[in-house]
């Protein structure tokens, strides 16, 4: 995982897979680019949206956007720790611009993609 590999900042951790198999078939799908939003996956779980994001909460300590959020900087993981571009990272993680993926990435983590590379390459 990308930060076993590195110094971690302050309050950066590697996202672990949750327990509940419902939220761990959320999360292999969000890995695997499929960016449901939540009332699509509560109808598709048989669970109210409010039910969902209880579950969530328990299971992460995370709301559902921040929980979908680190879900989807971590598809950039792979292509940063592969070398490519943080423009590559961007798109992997499923945003339109390096920009907001960089914003999103260091709101998350405390560090920007690039300064991942940099730590990687040394």
């Amino acid at each position: 995982m990308l930060w076993d590999r590195l110094d971690r900042p302050a309050g950066a951790t590697a996202l672990p897979l949750p327990a509940d198999p419902r939220l761990r078939r959320i999360a292999l799908a969000h890995l695997d680019g499929d960016d449901r939003p939540l009332d699509a996956w509560a109808e598709a779980l048989a669970l109210s949206r409010r039910s969902l994001q209880r579950l969530v909460t328990r299971e992460t300590g995370q709301n559902w956007a921040t929980w979908m959020r680190d879900l989807r900087l971590s598809r950039a993981i792979a292509p940063l720790m592969a070398g490519q571009s943080v423009q590559s990272a961007a798109h992997a993680a499923g945003y339109a611009t390096a920009s907001g993926f960089v914003a999103a990435f260091r709101a998350a983590h405390g560090i920007t993609p690039g300064q991942v590379q940099r730590r990687l390459e040394a």
